[in-house]
């Protein structure tokens, strides 16, 4: 009788979607909207209706914030392409096509990207407490 191998079995970890954990542990994209609203509103006298989320990654805020109105439009732009295509798989195409439409992902340096003027700016990624 020949030794059979043991199948080694993945661990959590191993099998752990490092972009849905990321979004799960580091974003509150409901808070941050808020947030936005009630500053602009205060400062601006009315809704803000466009947002251009720096290094977007999975583009979860810019989902959000569409989905939070049905005039809103969001730019997200982030420099790595794959988990861009993550984004683009996991949060914008199940939105409805009305909403998916109003999402424009660029792949480009925040500092040299073309992007529409918007309303708000910003950039929530977890990293960002790091700028000098």
């Amino acid at each position: 009788m020949g030794k059979q191998k043991k199948k080694r079995k993945q661990k959590l970890a191993q099998r752990a979607d490092r972009h849905t954990l990321y979004q799960k542990s580091v974003q509150a994209p409901e808070h941050d909207i808020q947030f936005f609203e009630t500053v602009f509103r205060e400062l601006r006298g009315r809704r803000p209706l466009s947002l251009r989320e720096d290094f977007c990654g999975t583009a979860l805020l810019s989902r959000d914030w569409v989905r939070s109105h049905p005039r809103r439009s969001a730019v997200g732009i982030d420099l790595d392409a794959p988990t861009l295509a993550w984004g683009q798989r996991h949060n914008l195409k199940p939105l409805p096509k009305s909403a998916r439409g109003r999402v424009r992902l660029i792949e480009a340096d925040v500092l040299e990207a073309q992007a529409p003027a918007t309303d708000i700016t910003c950039s929530m990624n977890f990293s960002f407490c790091v700028f000098k």
